[in-house]
């Protein structure tokens, strides 16, 4: 079988990226489904216990030419035919049905339903006489779980589950999808296109506002004198009594007196209207001074919200929620490793989300107390003075950080301290040395070897203790690389000495310590030396002296 190779690369497997010329794609169908490639610098494989070569541009088994096998498909790589879908949001059918959202030549029936909880694909397959396998072994009958990852294989056409859409894979069959219910669409990268290659991105520090706002207080109230109506009414009332009186007892011109009484009245009708007047307009003044101010207080509301949304985002954005975090994670974000040592929010951990100080002031010096200036103090002045549902940072730079609560909070609560600190700093910059029980290792925490800040790199070792062997190794070249600080620390004299890595040194299992020498150094504060202690105990009393900051649970 003579066959020449092309440069198309089309990816099956959840290889990342390739750096060699693919050749050819061996495809086997037995109990399992096996997959190999031979490329430009592995020109030899073994599958099913025969061996595959290709050499002068021949492609043998065993050294002899290839015969037919219905076991066995080989195919150019340039052959491979991959589409790209949408995910269906509703229940979907493989079968030889042409109204099938996929249609081909088959004698199996799968049908795609959708979990109504999970919301997540099922797989249904009824086989009949074809081979169908799932996640490549060989299937008779039977409902599973179809999720990202998950592969199908069914008369040789392959369907994967990725994050955003479906990938059909054609082993040379012909099929055709219902474009009603899959989409043909272009392929949506799921990593960045350098992936695996990372660099720091120019980091953008986003600051709580520090502004002072000032508050006017509301305009003095205009108010009336008190018995202002009988002020005006009585002086000229009693002229005309006055009057009266004098014509009657010295027998005077009653004309006159008339006259002097009528005057005295017109007086009287006069200071009344004027008296009128001046409370409606005080009214109005008062009327005119509360609408103005109350839109003053709305402007200053709409200033002051402003201000605390910014301070919510800054802080938001500062100091990311565990979701955000793995979503950032999730995507390779950019933002990846972003502090640095020198940075003044290195080792800062958000620990939840509570009541806090605002980062800006607001200043209120009311003329009088009246309504109107409490109902200013109360809508303008105490709800701004602290921020609500804002996330709680605990610095860990220079800590000693005890945590009380049940063994399986605790473990939680340094898994997620130690998730923030490792997608936020660069394991060159921290690194993780974490003792745990060694009946939760397997279980809870052999995953975390992989994390890059678990290696400690002067030592070529991971930093999770777990059992007797990795106690030695460990805590033996922990407690001698400490010895070293120390000296450091003492020869520098008054000088500041920055350690670098440091060290996150979190207890959950405290009796991998019992008889070490770095209990004397626990005694102390480790932050001299660049590590930060984390102990976690069942309660408060069990933490010890040199602990800092307390978190119950």
């Amino acid at each position: 079988m003579e066959m020449k190779p092309t440069d198309r690369f089309v990816p099956l497997s959840d290889q990342i990226r390739t750096s060699v010329k693919i050749l050819f794609d061996i495809f086997y169908f037995g109990e399992t489904f096996v997959h190999e490639q031979l490329t430009e610098k592995q020109r030899q494989v073994v599958l099913n216990g025969q061996s595959f070569t290709y050499e002068d541009q021949k492609l043998l088994c065993d050294g002899k030419p290839i015969k037919s096998d219905e076991h066995l498909l080989i195919l150019r790589h340039e052959e491979l035919e991959t589409v790209f879908t949408n995910k269906p949001k509703k229940d979907f059918l493989i079968s030889g049905a042409k109204k099938s959202a996929v249609f081909l030549e088959t004698d199996a029936l799968i049908s795609i339903p959708i979990d109504p909880k999970t919301k997540e694909y099922q797989l249904k397959i009824y086989p009949s006489k074809e081979r169908v396998y799932y996640n490549d072994q060989l299937i008779q009958e039977g409902t599973f779980s179809f999720g990202v990852g998950d592969r199908l294989m069914v008369d040789r056409l392959v369907i994967e589950v990725r994050e955003k859409q479906l990938r059909f894979t054609s082993l040379g069959t012909n099929y055709q999808l219902d474009p009603w219910k899959l989409v043909e669409e272009t392929f949506l990268p799921e990593y960045p296109d350098d992936f695996p290659f990372f660099r720091r991105s120019p980091r953008i520090h986003l600051k709580e506002p520090a502004n002072e706002i000032e508050i006017l207080a509301p305009k003095p109230k205009e108010t009336e004198g008190r018995n202002d109506l009988l002020k005006t009414i009585v002086p000229p009332l009693g002229m005309v009594v006055l009057s009266g009186a004098t014509s009657f007892l010295s027998g005077g011109n009653p004309i006159m007196m008339l006259s002097m009484g009528g005057a005295s009245l017109l007086t009287a009708g006069f200071s009344v209207s004027s008296y009128l007047t001046n409370k409606k307009e005080t009214k109005r003044t008062n009327e005119e001074r509360e609408t103005t101010y109350r839109q003053y207080m709305l402007q200053k509301k709409s200033e002051l919200n402003k201000l605390q949304q910014k301070q919510k985002e800054a802080l938001a954005y500062m100091n990311p929620s565990i979701d955000d975090l793995a979503v950032m994670a999730k995507e390779y974000h950019a933002r990846i490793y972003e502090r640095m040592s020198r940075n003044e929010d290195f080792l800062n951990i958000r620990v939840g989300t509570g009541e806090i100080i605002s980062s800006f002031k607001t200043n209120y010096q009311p003329a009088e107390e009246d309504d109107l200036s409490k109902e200013a103090e109360e809508q303008l002045v105490w709800p701004y003075k602290q921020l609500d549902e804002a996330p709680i940072v605990v610095p860990l730079k220079d800590q000693t950080l005890g945590l009380a609560g049940p063994s399986a909070v605790l473990r939680t609560a340094v898994q997620t301290i130690l998730f923030q600190l490792s997608v936020l700093h660069s394991y060159r910059d921290v690194e993780f040395i974490t003792l745990v029980p060694e009946a939760d290792y397997q279980k809870e925490w052999s995953a975390w070897r992989w994390l890059p800040h678990t290696k400690i790199r002067h030592l070529n070792l991971r930093g999770i203790v777990h059992h007797a062997q990795s106690r030695d190794m460990v805590l033996n070249s922990f407690y001698q690389m400490l010895t070293k600080r120390r000296q450091q620390v003492k020869e520098a004299g008054n000088e500041t000495v920055v350690f670098q890595p440091h060290y996150i040194f979190s207890i959950l299992d405290e009796s991998w310590l019992s008889g070490h020498g770095l209990n004397e150094f626990l005694a102390e504060d480790m932050s001299l030396y660049g590590v930060t202690v984390i102990w976690g105990k069942e309660a408060l009393n069990m933490l010890p002296e040199t602990t800092t900051t307390l978190i119950e649970y």
